[in-house]
């Protein structure tokens, strides 16, 4: 994992609470090095909202270049679609992680059908996320057997405030 240097973040579903997934794992990650988190909105922020158009593909890749070089760990946040700026993050990714719920029921999500034609040589991680509550996870074989594609998988508790209806209008500033 020494040669990581990008990581896109790519939800499975609606249900998973990835940006504050994203942002918890930013935390723990600045420990080790400078992280950043980049996602469409904050990139369409810094560089106007026509920063993912094809016409602006050279000042949005050196953009992104010159934020790697800064950085020790850059997170490429995706879209819940497959969105110019999540075909970007796929395409930037020494390492996917596929973020689950592990309550949910084993499948690929649309997102993830599609990653074969944009991360070649990424990594490709599953993280199943539970609550803090279960002892143990169930169904990993189910949810393995259906990517035979992967490099590894987690498990991780998450504390119930990421996955209540709360935290989803905070993660949308309701």
């Amino acid at each position: 994992m020494a040669n990581i240097s990008t990581v896109a973040i790519l939800s499975s579903d609606h249900d998973v609470p990835v940006d504050l997934f994203t942002i918890e794992l930013m935390n723990v990650l600045k420990k080790h090095g400078s992280t950043q988190k980049l996602n469409s909105d904050s990139v369409k922020k810094r560089l106007g909202e026509g920063a993912m158009d094809a016409n602006n593909e050279y000042r949005l890749t050196t953009w992104l270049g010159q934020q790697e070089d800064v950085h020790t760990m850059t997170l490429y946040q995706c879209d819940t679609t497959l969105t110019n700026w999540t075909s970007r993050c796929l395409r930037q990714a020494d390492c996917i992680l596929i973020v689950a719920m592990g309550e949910s029921k084993p499948k690929i999500g649309e997102l993830e059908a599609q990653l074969e034609n944009y991360a070649v040589r990424a990594l490709k991680v599953l993280v199943l996320l539970h609550k803090e509550t279960i002892e143990t996870p169930m169904r990993t074989a189910q949810w393995l057997k259906l990517r035979g594609w992967l490099t590894n998988h987690f498990h991780v508790k998450i504390p119930a405030l990421m996955i209540t209806p709360k935290a989803s209008r905070l993660k949308k500033g309701i």
